[in-house]
């Protein structure tokens, strides 16, 4: 098949969305398919708008990529894009590919969910006084997600958790479907290259790691609280906090959301190139990953695969990678706290949970998920031919 991958973000390994795109190209092209994918900046923009920002680029991807693909669609059986950029018509484009809506994030969760925020007056004054708006463009968004769902051939999402909530949005059962995302094998044996140096030693100072921003939404309200409980416990603990660029750019403004008798238990490290996570994660012993909403959790696999087991809030994503008793309720960071205690103050049931750690990362290869994929996107073309 001939397949094209349309990423709303800058092709770069580093952001997480791209990272998915950017796989999944490789996983297809490794699959003997013949994939295409472009990203934000190479969508055909007219000259004057070559210069625009990111932010009012991604104002204008829908248009942008509406007409790509009315221009070079027909040379493509399948095309992938971000299911909230394209709520137009489905006879408004070549009847011949597949259009595959995907999702690397689905916002319809945050109806339900809702994200702490640091409890400071300006914090407040900003919910209070932007709430309103706010709450006005979430439902645009949702809307514009449902039209470019609706009119999709298939939607791919990557737990159950978001295709039963898309489910009771409205949106048919039978052209979703489930796929997680994975490792390549050079991959997996960087992050695994170091599991057989790490043992008992690595308690008597623990390493906490997490891997991901430093926002709201990945439970950076609830750090400081979580560091704190852990302290008290076991005051070697430190916490290595990996990528934390985004909401808060500066180490200082990271650590500035931290008690100051907790600042030295913390390393902060902005942002680093995915060759390098290896070698971070080398002398950590445990993952926490407190994130209130994530279509998968690349961050809590790479972890695994490093030999880290690790503790998440059971929100949709990670039931997809962990067993039960490694994810606690949402919020519950005394409980998260007592977790990593368990594993950290038992070097035995540590080892335990190292060694089970490694397995569930074998699980998730590449080329399986791929070739899945595949043959259910064969499968609906098939159909789609059969009914014409």
């Amino acid at each position: 098949m001939k397949i094209l991958l349309c990423c709303p973000y800058p092709l770069d390994l580093r952001l997480g969305a791209a990272k998915v795109y950017m796989e999944v190209a490789r996983a297809f092209t490794e699959a003997g398919q013949e994939c295409c994918i472009k990203g934000l900046d190479e969508m055909e923009w007219p000259e004057s708008l070559t210069t625009m920002t990111e932010e009012k680029k991604l104002q204008r991807y829908p248009l942008a990529l509406k007409s790509y693909i009315q221009k070079y669609g027909e040379a493509y059986d399948v095309i992938e894009y971000e299911f909230r950029f394209l709520p137009f018509a489905r006879q408004e484009f070549p009847a011949k590919p597949l259009l595959v809506a995907r999702s690397t994030l689905l916002i319809h969760h945050l109806a339900q969910i809702e994200i702490p925020i640091f409890p400071t007056w300006r914090g407040r004054l900003g919910k209070f006084l932007k709430g309103p708006m706010r709450r006005r463009e979430f439902a645009g968004k949702i809307e514009l997600a449902d039209m470019t769902l609706r009119h999709a051939d298939f939607i791919n999402v990557t737990n159950s958790d978001d295709a039963q909530c898309l489910i009771k949005h409205g949106h048919d059962k039978k052209k979703i479907g489930v796929f997680s995302y994975a490792l390549f094998p050079d991959r997996w044996n960087a992050l695994a290259q170091f599991n057989q140096g790490k043992n008992k030693t690595l308690l008597a100072q623990p390493r906490l790691a997490f891997v991901g921003t430093f926002d709201n939404r990945k439970g950076a309200v609830e750090f400081p609280r979580l560091l704190e409980l852990l302290v008290a416990k076991n005051p070697k603990v430190k916490i290595v906090l990996l990528g934390t660029s985004a909401m808060f750019a500066t180490v200082e403004a990271v650590l500035g959301c931290f008690p100051e008798k907790l600042r030295s238990h913390i390393e902060v490290i902005e942002k680093f190139s995915p060759e390098q996570l290896p070698a971070l994660l080398r002398d950590c012993s445990v993952g926490v990953f407190p994130s209130h909403l994530e279509s998968f959790g690349y961050g809590i696999l790479e972890m695994l695969a490093a030999g880290l087991p690790v503790v998440s809030y059971k929100t949709p994503g990670p039931p997809v990678l962990l067993p039960e008793t490694w994810m606690v309720k949402r919020g519950d960071v005394e409980k998260m706290a007592n977790v990593v205690l368990s594993w950290i103050g038992h070097p035995d049931v540590w080892c335990q949970a190292q060694e089970h750690a490694v397995a569930i990362s074998k699980k998730f290869v590449w080329s399986g998920v791929a070739m899945e994929t595949l043959q259910s996107y064969s499968q609906v073309i098939q159909a789609r031919r059969g009914h014409k």
